[in-house]
């Protein structure tokens, strides 16, 4: 028989059709026996911390990626190659650029790079495999594995960040092909990546609920990359000078105490929201935070609701 679930009874994944069963955790979302009554939002969202917390540790990979759209076959890009001379043969140089290329020719260049370093310096650049200026970059390892970065432009900021710590050979080359193959790779592969991280991060009690964003002052003059965290002292934040390539939370984060908190409100699209808080000396302030994946803006919204119930609103633009 059908359900009435908007999000799943075991993860809290947003369930936007009628499943058979957990597209996120796999789980059976029909019963032969007989559902009362569906579970509601606010018990899923108590409970979705705890759920998250059982799940077993897993690596990231690519499969944690949804698929894009497809590119045009015929697409090139931009290749460049650091740390090697023309003939590929490692020299730590500053590097090489071989123009734009097909796919079958940028895997061919990427399969002719040394997988290992005959020497090592600290002045020797790093064999880097690089494309469209460093949307996708693939650096040799000294222990012959991959470190697999992209930096990309969201929301009208950039960032920067790290697909896979520790890349196969095998990897690597499935990251250029889908690279050239799938529009918004990079934008696709950023999002599984921070869902990754707040589900194993959560489980190791760091936080209760993590929103990459921009912060911006009220005034409008500063807005800063950043992510912040909901966590048992309150709201904690940590602003980003730039990029930034490790996404592990702080330590002695700045934060707005639970009980500073005066109201927290969402645009109708909750894609951002406007936090009203009192700090400790008694100074009301209030800033705006624009998501990062507006596509997560309705779960923020159901988590911070059942943590600061009656301050939590809808409302139109700011």
């Amino acid at each position: 028989m059908g359900h009435n679930f908007r999000f799943c009874p075991y993860c809290g994944g947003e369930l936007k059709e009628n499943y058979k069963f957990c597209p996120y955790c796999g789980k059976p979302l029909e019963s032969s026996e007989s559902i009362e009554k569906p579970i509601s939002e606010s018990a899923v969202v108590k409970e979705h911390i705890q759920q998250i917390s059982d799940r077993p540790k897993e690596e990231f990979s690519l499969s944690y990626i949804p698929r894009g759209k497809p590119e045009p076959k015929k697409v090139k890009r931009k290749v460049k190659v650091t740390g090697v001379d023309k003939d590929l043969r490692f020299n730590g140089s500053k590097g090489t650029k071989f123009g734009k290329l097909t796919l079958n020719e940028a895997l061919a260049l990427f399969e002719r790079l040394p997988r290992e370093y005959p020497y090592f310096s600290e002045d020797a650049n790093p064999i880097v495999f690089e494309l469209n200026d460093g949307a996708l970059r693939i650096g040799l390892r000294t222990d012959g594995q991959y470190q697999i970065t992209s930096v990309l432009p969201i929301r009208g900021t950039v960032i920067g960040f790290t697909l896979l710590e520790h890349a196969s050979f095998e990897e690597a080359l499935g990251a250029i092909e889908r690279f050239y193959k799938e529009k918004d790779f990079c934008k696709n592969a950023y999002y599984a990546k921070e869902r990754y991280l707040e589900k194993q991060e959560v489980r190791e009690g760091k936080y209760l609920l993590k929103m990459p964003g921009i912060f911006v002052r009220y005034d409008g003059d500063v807005k800063i990359p950043s992510v912040l965290y909901l966590t048992a002292k309150g709201l904690e934040f940590y602003g980003h000078e730039g990029i930034y390539y490790s996404m592990e939370i702080p330590e002695n984060l700045p934060y707005f105490a639970r009980e500073g908190i005066r109201r927290i409100k969402f645009n109708k699209k909750r894609t951002e929201m406007e936090v009203t808080y009192v700090d400790d000396s008694g100074k009301k302030g209030k800033f705006t935070y624009v998501f990062l994946i507006p596509e997560e803006g309705d779960r923020y919204y159901q988590v911070l609701s059942s943590h600061f119930p009656g301050k939590v609103k809808i409302g139109g633009w700011f």
